[in-house]
């Protein structure tokens, strides 16, 4: 019988935009740590600002961009759906939460804080020994339930301010 993987990538980055295209079998969640460029989901563009989240479905067009090769730092996030299997329930049903993406959103900086401390510790958090692989799964869930809470109780930045031009 074949069974899926349960997926992770948490990348930090500082470095210069590439502008092509991204598309990936995993959700995304892109934490953006600038002020610098413009993120584009599907043919829409958000200004970058500190603190500004977006969240991603799988195979979910965008892309960025920075006008002279800036540098910028971000944090992106992928992981599979099973996560999210794990985490639903009847009463908390986070698959649709997160499938009702694309979902930009601006953080207040304590929250961010909070969250890059939670993302530091996943990205730490030592998979070896016995035990070590839960527990980086436990904090992979831990933060995406703090994710899905503060989406759930947010209002989302629904109009761009940007629209790529059609060719």
């Amino acid at each position: 019988m074949y069974r899926k993987e349960i997926w992770i990538s948490i990348l930090k980055f500082l470095g210069i935009l590439k502008i092509s295209i991204r598309i990936h079998e995993q959700y995304e969640i892109f934490i953006s740590l600038s002020d610098e460029g413009t993120f584009f989901v599907r043919v829409e563009g958000y200004p970058l600002r500190f603190g500004m989240v977006f969240i991603l479905a799988p195979f979910e067009i965008h892309r960025c961009f920075c006008n002279g090769n800036k540098k910028y730092d971000r944090y992106v996030v992928h992981f599979s759906e099973e996560y999210l299997k794990l985490l639903s329930t009847p009463n908390t049903d986070i698959i649709t939460l997160f499938n009702s993406a694309p979902i930009v959103q601006q953080l207040e900086n304590d929250t961010l804080f909070e969250i890059m401390a939670r993302l530091t510790a996943l990205d730490k958090s030592i998979e070896t020994g016995f035990g070590g692989d839960c527990q980086k799964k436990l904090e992979l869930l831990n933060f995406l339930l703090m994710i899905a809470r503060i989406t759930n109780a947010s209002t989302f930045i629904n109009s761009p301010a940007i629209k790529m031009e059609s060719r």
